[in-house]
C-alpha cells in the first residue's frame, strides 16, 4: 500500500500558486492511501487489524483511497492489470512481488509513467479515482467475518 499525504502540497505547473516550485503546507490536509487492488484486499486488511487491536476507526471517515487497479483497468484496457505484468509492460523493475515496499516502489513507477503518458501528474491522475469508505458498511462486512 502506497501512502500519498498532501499535507506537503506540491505546485503543479498549470498552478496559480506561488510559481517557485517549492512545497507548501495546507491547513487542512488530505490523506488518500493508494494500493493496487486496495478497495478488495488492503483496505479491508487495515480496517480489520485497527478493529483487531481496538484502535479507533474514525481516521477513516477524514481518508480517501484511491485503488490502482481500476486505474489501470480504465488505461490499459486490453493486458493484463497484475502488478507484474504492469512492470513487465512498462519496464519496471517489480522488485520482489507481493513484498510490500517492492510493490510500493513498483506502484509508485508505474503510476508515474501512466501520468507522464496522460501528460498529467500522478496526483491529478489519482484524484479521478478518490473514493471515500462508507465506514459503517465496511465495518459491519468485516465483522461477519470475524
Amino acid at each position: 500500500m502506497d501512502v500519498m499525504n498532501s499535507t506537503t502540497k506540491y505546485n503543479e505547473p498549470d498552478s496559480d500558486d506561488n510559481d517557485t516550485g517549492l512545497p507548501t503546507l495546507l491547513e487542512s490536509p488530505c490523506v488518500v492511501l493508494v494500493a493496487h487492488n486496495g478497495i478488495k484486499f488492503d483496505f479491508p486488511l487495515l480496517l480489520c487489524e485497527l478493529l483487531r487491536h481496538q484502535i479507533p476507526t474514525t481516521i477513516f471517515k477524514r481518508w480517501y483511497f484511491v485503488d490502482t487497479l481500476h486505474v489501470f483497468r480504465d488505461l490499459n484496457h486490453h493486458s493484463c492489470v497484475k502488478l507484474q505484468c504492469l512492470a513487465r509492460d512498462t519496464h519496471t523493475d517489480p522488485g520482489n512481488a507481493h513484498r510490500g515496499l517492492d510493490d510500493c516502489i513498483a506502484l509508485c513507477s508505474i503510476s508515474h509513467i501512466f501520468a507522464n503518458k496522460l501528460g498529467i501528474s500522478m496526483k491529478r491522475l489519482f484524484s479521478f479515482y478518490l473514493v471515500e469508505l462508507d465506514l459503517e458498511s465496511s465495518i459491519a462486512q468485516l465483522t461477519t467475518l470475524m
